[in-house]
């Protein structure tokens, strides 16, 4: 079940898995289909910005299995994925008026069990995102940054799986800042990425410069539009980018949010936004 929670009401999307209940690539992409159009319909209906301020959670049944990769592969940047662990009457066969209605409200006291402990984290992420973006590593272009992304969205699933709330939380993220390799420029620090290529985060305000792309932007698709507005499951500043330095002769070329590859030519540097939209 993939809910976006916004106000005044919520949206929420949601699939059932078919006979073999295992999670598959296919019933990833299905669902996260359904909650993009139901997003762009919203959108379409009240004509604002709709993810300025959102907290986009995915609940789901913890298999503890390879299967639960198809999950994180498509929702793991922009959503909080926050499991419910498994009752053993999923594994009955129910057949019961009240077997069948024990079964629903255990799964209901796990999923409000579940969203409590998924509020906490999602205000101490909040604040990473919001007032901490020029320090966290929270939004780093999964992409472009390389590799070494995988430690930022492993302390976000360890801190999901494990329950934690937000003292939990900053520990876990406090270790894995640590582990990422850092330089020291202009009397700042910035994260170093794959190649070398130095993070540098910008100042506030006009130093901002870039802009995610809309619903209506050609040539991006609809995860371009929401992962360049929400990650983990709480809105930044779409605006927001990396400055990376390079040489004006180098032909690297930059994966971009949709698949695509950038050179950036007569450049001294490049900007990055979370999402990996090159410019």
């Amino acid at each position: 079940m993939a809910k976006s929670v916004t106000t005044p009401s919520p949206i929420i999307s949601w699939l059932p898995l078919d006979r073999q209940k295992e999670y598959t690539q296919s019933y990833s992409t299905k669902l996260y289909e359904r909650l993009s159009t139901n997003l762009k319909k919203r959108y379409r209906l009240k004509k604002h910005d709709l993810l300025a301020n959102v907290n986009l959670v995915l609940l789901y049944i913890h298999k503890d299995d390879e299967s639960e990769s198809w999950l994180f592969e498509k929702f793991g940047t922009e959503a909080l994925l926050v499991p419910l662990q498994q009752s053993d009457i999923v594994d009955r066969t129910l057949i019961t008026g009240n077997q069948k209605r024990h079964a629903v409200n255990d799964l209901a006291r796990k999923q409000k069990q579940a969203m409590r402990r998924a509020e906490s984290l999602l205000s101490a992420i909040s604040e990473e995102v919001t007032n901490r973006d020029n320090k966290t590593c929270l939004l780093l272009p999964p992409k472009n940054f390389g590799r070494d992304i995988e430690k930022v969205f492993d302390c976000i699933r360890n801190v999901s799986l494990a329950g934690d709330r937000k003292e939990g939380f900053q520990k876990k993220l406090n270790r894995t800042l640590g582990s990422l390799r850092t330089v020291r420029e202009d009397g700042r620090t910035y994260i170093v990425g794959q190649g070398g290529l130095v993070f540098k985060s910008p100042g506030k305000a006009g130093a901002r410069h870039g802009l995610a792309p809309v619903w209506e932007t050609p040539g991006h698709d609809l995860s371009c539009v929401i992962r360049g507005r929400v990650r983990f499951g709480v809105s930044y500043d779409p605006r927001f980018h990396y400055d990376c330095d390079i040489s004006k002769d180098n032909k690297r070329r930059f994966p971009s949010c949709h698949g695509s590859k950038t050179i950036p030519r007569n450049r001294g540097h490049v900007n990055i936004a979370p999402n990996d939209n090159v410019r």
